[in-house]
């Protein structure tokens, strides 16, 4: 019997071909309605990126400049290790003990190097290498920025890149943190230029956005802080279950492609681990991979260990936080996700795709590209110790996500004008909801403005104190007093808002008094005085360490010993027995320099958080925070 011959599959006929080309053009012409209706303003003027990335410098800038240091874990984590690398000296946290390695020696020596450079090119006095450092977040953070900025502008939508070029601009979260000496700072980054792929149209048949969001997201979480691979979560979900606007075949496996694209890029991102894991050894004398270490510290310690036993927070204090940093805009970034799902139900019929080769709706990657920030916020809302810099690594995302409810509800009002309105009036529609849009963000920038002026005008004095070491006049009085001897500059119940070796000039070294404080301070790395180069502080096992915060008693020495003391004296409070007014005692101590210093707990929430003129003097308690000299 004659094998029966398969049926040869008909080819497509002309008026077939048509009626698919028809199709697709439909399929395409509907996804830009729906975008359209998404967001149907005309496209603004947006700037470029030089001229973006040159905004972004002037303001971060001039934070690298002003602002003071606001968490003792930028200091004695990270510039005090950054010292010690490129002068010999600086104080060691029970962190970078190798029986903890939960800091990465890696990240410290990048900003090591660049402190090195700098010390032989540029600048001497270690001052000046502190904000030459600094100066160099703020170009890294302002690049960053301008390529987020832009990738919005033609990933997402012109005028929603535009509010948030000034979103991030004027906000005093983003102020602060753009030049914090931090993981989350540095993760706070490589979001941005993830996000700068991330916010592209998913893809079957290119692999360039997959490879390159992920080694971003990978470096953030591997050489900052681990946990900032959990604002990628969306993205990884997206690439395997949203097809992107491309129109696919019946039997295309495109899911396929993509776990083996994301699979790839996860072993190439992974293979970052290998350096960093080289550097630490050299450093911690023996293998340790810090991310698993900060891991199992953070969530798997027990009752008695990890980051509680430094405290904990009400489930609010993030939306508190978000408030103080981002004022009305927070607001708008945590509604953008209910705007665009009220604007997804009322376009229902419209939105659904014609078949199941069509592009995805563009409703649902604006879901994706919302839904990091709630990620991370419901991720750190749940844990009971809270810090204000957990939020750095979204603070961008804070801003698009605003960005984009501002708009929705700009959309809605045009809508309801052109529907409603516009028959009995004769204005042009657009001014009218422009006006709206103008007084939210208006609003925002007077708001951010009173915030960042506050900070700058109520807590800044410790920047300027401690700048006075490497004032000509005090280094001419000191070489007379000291004549190259080792000077003693103590901290009592202000050992947190120290800002570093870096300000203190050779032969000056920090030391600590008693004060009401019972937990484990930082104690000096062991220094090789014989080799200037060798750093055998990093693998040796520090004695008197511990990470349960217990006090150690070797850590103090006795106010007599002291050559300069540091501190603040609030004449409203009562004096605290273990805590003197060292200010006060003349006998003992001569005010050398002194600036205003806030009383925080004697002034009220809303002017100790803004700077309100007419207020700001006559509502607050006022406190001197002091350079004191021992008196002859």
């Amino acid at each position: 019997m004659a094998p029966r011959k398969r049926a040869a599959k008909p080819k497509p006929t002309p008026s077939s071909a048509s009626a698919s080309k028809s199709a697709d053009i439909q399929n395409a012409a509907l996804q830009q309605k729906i975008r359209a209706e998404i967001f149907p303003s005309i496209n603004p003027y947006t700037p470029s990126f030089n001229i973006a990335i040159r905004l972004f410098f002037m303001v971060r800038a001039l934070a690298a400049i002003t602002s003071s240091i606001s968490d003792c874990d930028e200091t004695f984590n990270y510039w005090e290790p950054t010292h010690y690398l490129q002068y010999g000296s600086g104080l060691q946290t029970w962190e970078y003990s190798p029986i903890y390695a939960i800091r990465s020696w890696a990240y410290i020596g990048i900003h090591a190097f660049m402190g090195k450079v700098f010390e032989l090119v540029i600048a001497k006095k270690k001052m000046q290498i502190f904000f030459f450092i600094r100066m160099c977040f703020a170009i890294i953070c302002s690049y960053c920025e301008a390529r987020f900025y832009r990738a919005i502008v033609e990933h997402v939508n012109p005028r929603i890149g535009r509010y948030t070029l000034v979103l991030l601009l004027g906000s005093a979260g983003m102020y602060s943190a753009s030049v914090a000496y931090l993981p989350s700072t540095f993760s706070m980054y490589t979001t941005m230029l993830a996000f700068a792929y991330a916010l592209q149209s998913p893809s079957v048949s290119s692999g360039s956005r997959t490879y390159k969001a992920v080694f971003w997201f990978a470096l953030g979480a591997i050489l900052g802080w681990p946990f900032s691979g959990a604002v990628g979560i969306p993205f990884v979900i997206e690439e395997l279950f949203v097809k992107g606007s491309e129109i696919t075949k019946k039997k295309d496996h495109w899911r396929s492609r993509r776990i083996y694209r994301l699979v790839t890029a996860g072993v190439v991102g992974l293979s970052l681990l290998l350096p960093v894991a080289l550097i630490d050894y050299f450093y911690y004398q023996k293998w340790t991979f810090v991310p698993f270490n900060i891991i199992g510290y953070n969530v798997f310690s027990g009752a008695e260990r990890g980051p509680n036993i430094f405290g904990t927070e009400p489930w609010w204090f993030y939306l508190v936080n978000g408030v103080l940093n981002f004022n009305i805009i927070f607001v708008c970034a945590l509604a953008s996700m209910p705007a665009l799902l009220f604007t997804y139900w009322m376009n229902l019929p419209k939105a659904q795709p014609q078949d199941g080769k069509g592009p995805t709706s563009p409703y649902v990657k604006f879901i994706f590209r919302l839904a990091p920030f709630y990620v991370w916020l419901f991720i750190f809302t749940i844990q009971p110790h809270k810090e204000e810099r957990f939020l750095f690594v979204v603070y961008p995302l804070i801003c698009l996500n605003a960005a984009v409810g501002l708009f929705i509800v700009r959309g809605w009002l045009e809508n309801l004008y052109i529907k409603h309105l516009a028959k009995n009036m004769k204005s042009d529609h657009s001014y009218v909801v422009t006006f709206v849009s103008v007084a939210v963000i208006s609003v925002f920038l007077i708001i951010s403005m009173s915030r960042v002026v506050g900070l700058y005008t109520h807590y800044h004095a410790p920047l300027d104190v401690y700048g006075k070491f490497y004032d000509n006049d005090f280094l001419s009085h000191a070489a007379e007093m000291h004549n190259g001897t080792e000077a003693n500059v103590c901290v009592g119940k202000e050992w947190y808002r120290f800002h570093s070796h870096y300000f203190l000039p050779d032969n000056y070294r920090l030391r600590f008094v008693r004060s009401s404080f019972r937990g484990l301070l930082p104690k000096y790395f062991y220094e090789d005085k014989e080799q200037s180069h060798h750093r055998p502080g990093t693998w040796m096992v520090p004695h008197h360490m511990n990470d349960l915060n217990h006090e150690e008693m070797d850590r103090y020495i006795d106010v007599g010993q002291c050559d300069y003391m540091i501190d603040v004296d609030y004449p409203s409070r009562a004096v605290n027995p273990e805590e003197p007014r060292y200010a006060a005692d003349t006998q003992h101590w001569t005010k050398y320099y002194c600036q205003p210093f806030l009383d925080q707990a004697n002034s009220p929430s809303l002017t100790r958080a803004f700077y309100i003129p007419s207020l700001d003097q006559t509502s607050n308690q006022w406190g001197e925070y002091c350079l004191l000299e021992k008196s002859k």
